[in-house]
């Protein structure tokens, strides 16, 4: 009787079932059930806000946009709000590097924003397909010595955005000689070890940086600009959907999640 933003019907993401003594989630978002916060209107009741800043990215998505189209916008959004906090520009000289879904959402919305195409260094030939296919100025290959010398000879010193979505101590290791004056190395992948190990020798005015997490509250700041851009169709999220299936088939799907599929 005290929740003040949502309405029955509503389509909202991010769901969370906390750990309880019957349940143990990370999430909770392929539960039957789900809890929903409304942060702001505990926030205006005086209650202690500082464990529901969930409730700031679990936001009523518009009439238009469906629940498929809504789960692929979590990624969306997460990107979104890493662009902000990466402080992207138009005058930046950007290198993905990873090939997955973060890669490919990065370069959807770096199209709605209008930045420069950025390039892409990856492995797998199905998403790096995709990746040229989404906009990519150009698509390297990780696995070919030959391609991704080329791609140094030609970028060394110029990037001033390295974007790891991989998070390996080696691919954070090797955006150092990509990297521009006052470059900086975006790692937005999980980090892999507890330790990182940078050789320094000749390194000169540049930054590393860690989005490893989405922060509440800038994550549902995200939230209309993307639901916009879905809208007014210069955002189309399921260019990233390859299969869709039933949740009572969720075996074959993490199947095809784990066969890179």
């Amino acid at each position: 009787e005290r929740v003040r933003h949502y309405q029955k019907g509503d389509l909202v993401v991010r769901s969370t079932v906390g750990k309880n003594e019957k349940y143990a989630s990370a999430w909770g978002a392929f539960c039957e059930y789900g809890i929903v916060v409304d942060y702001h209107a505990m926030a205006a009741q005086g209650q202690d806000v500082s464990r529901a800043t969930i409730g700031l990215m679990q936001r009523v998505f518009p009439p238009g946009i469906g629940p498929v189209e809504a789960a692929v916008m979590i990624t969306l959004k997460e990107v979104y709000s890493a662009f902000s906090r990466m402080d992207i520009s138009p005058e930046d000289t950007v290198l993905l590097v990873g090939d997955g879904p973060v890669a490919l959402s990065m370069l959807l919305i770096g199209e709605m924003l209008g930045l420069p195409k950025m390039r892409l260094l990856g492995q797998n030939k199905k998403t790096m397909a995709l990746a040229k296919a989404m906009g990519a100025a150009s698509v390297h290959s990780d696995l070919c010595p030959k391609e991704k010398a080329a791609l140094l000879s030609k970028w060394r010193g110029k990037v001033t955005r390295y974007i790891d979505t991989v998070g390996l101590p080696e691919t954070i290791r090797q955006g150092q000689a990509f990297l521009a004056p006052d470059g900086v190395i975006c790692v937005y992948g999980l980090r892999s070890g507890e330790a990182l190990h940078m050789p320094l020798e000749g390194m000169r005015n540049w930054g590393i940086r860690f989005f490893q997490w989405p922060i509440h509250a800038k994550e549902g700041a995200a939230h209309e600009d993307v639901c916009r851009g879905v809208l007014e169709k210069r955002l189309n999220p399921t260019r990233l959907i390859s299969h869709l299936l039933p949740i009572e088939a969720y075996e074959e799907g993490f199947a095809l999640i784990r066969d890179k599929e």
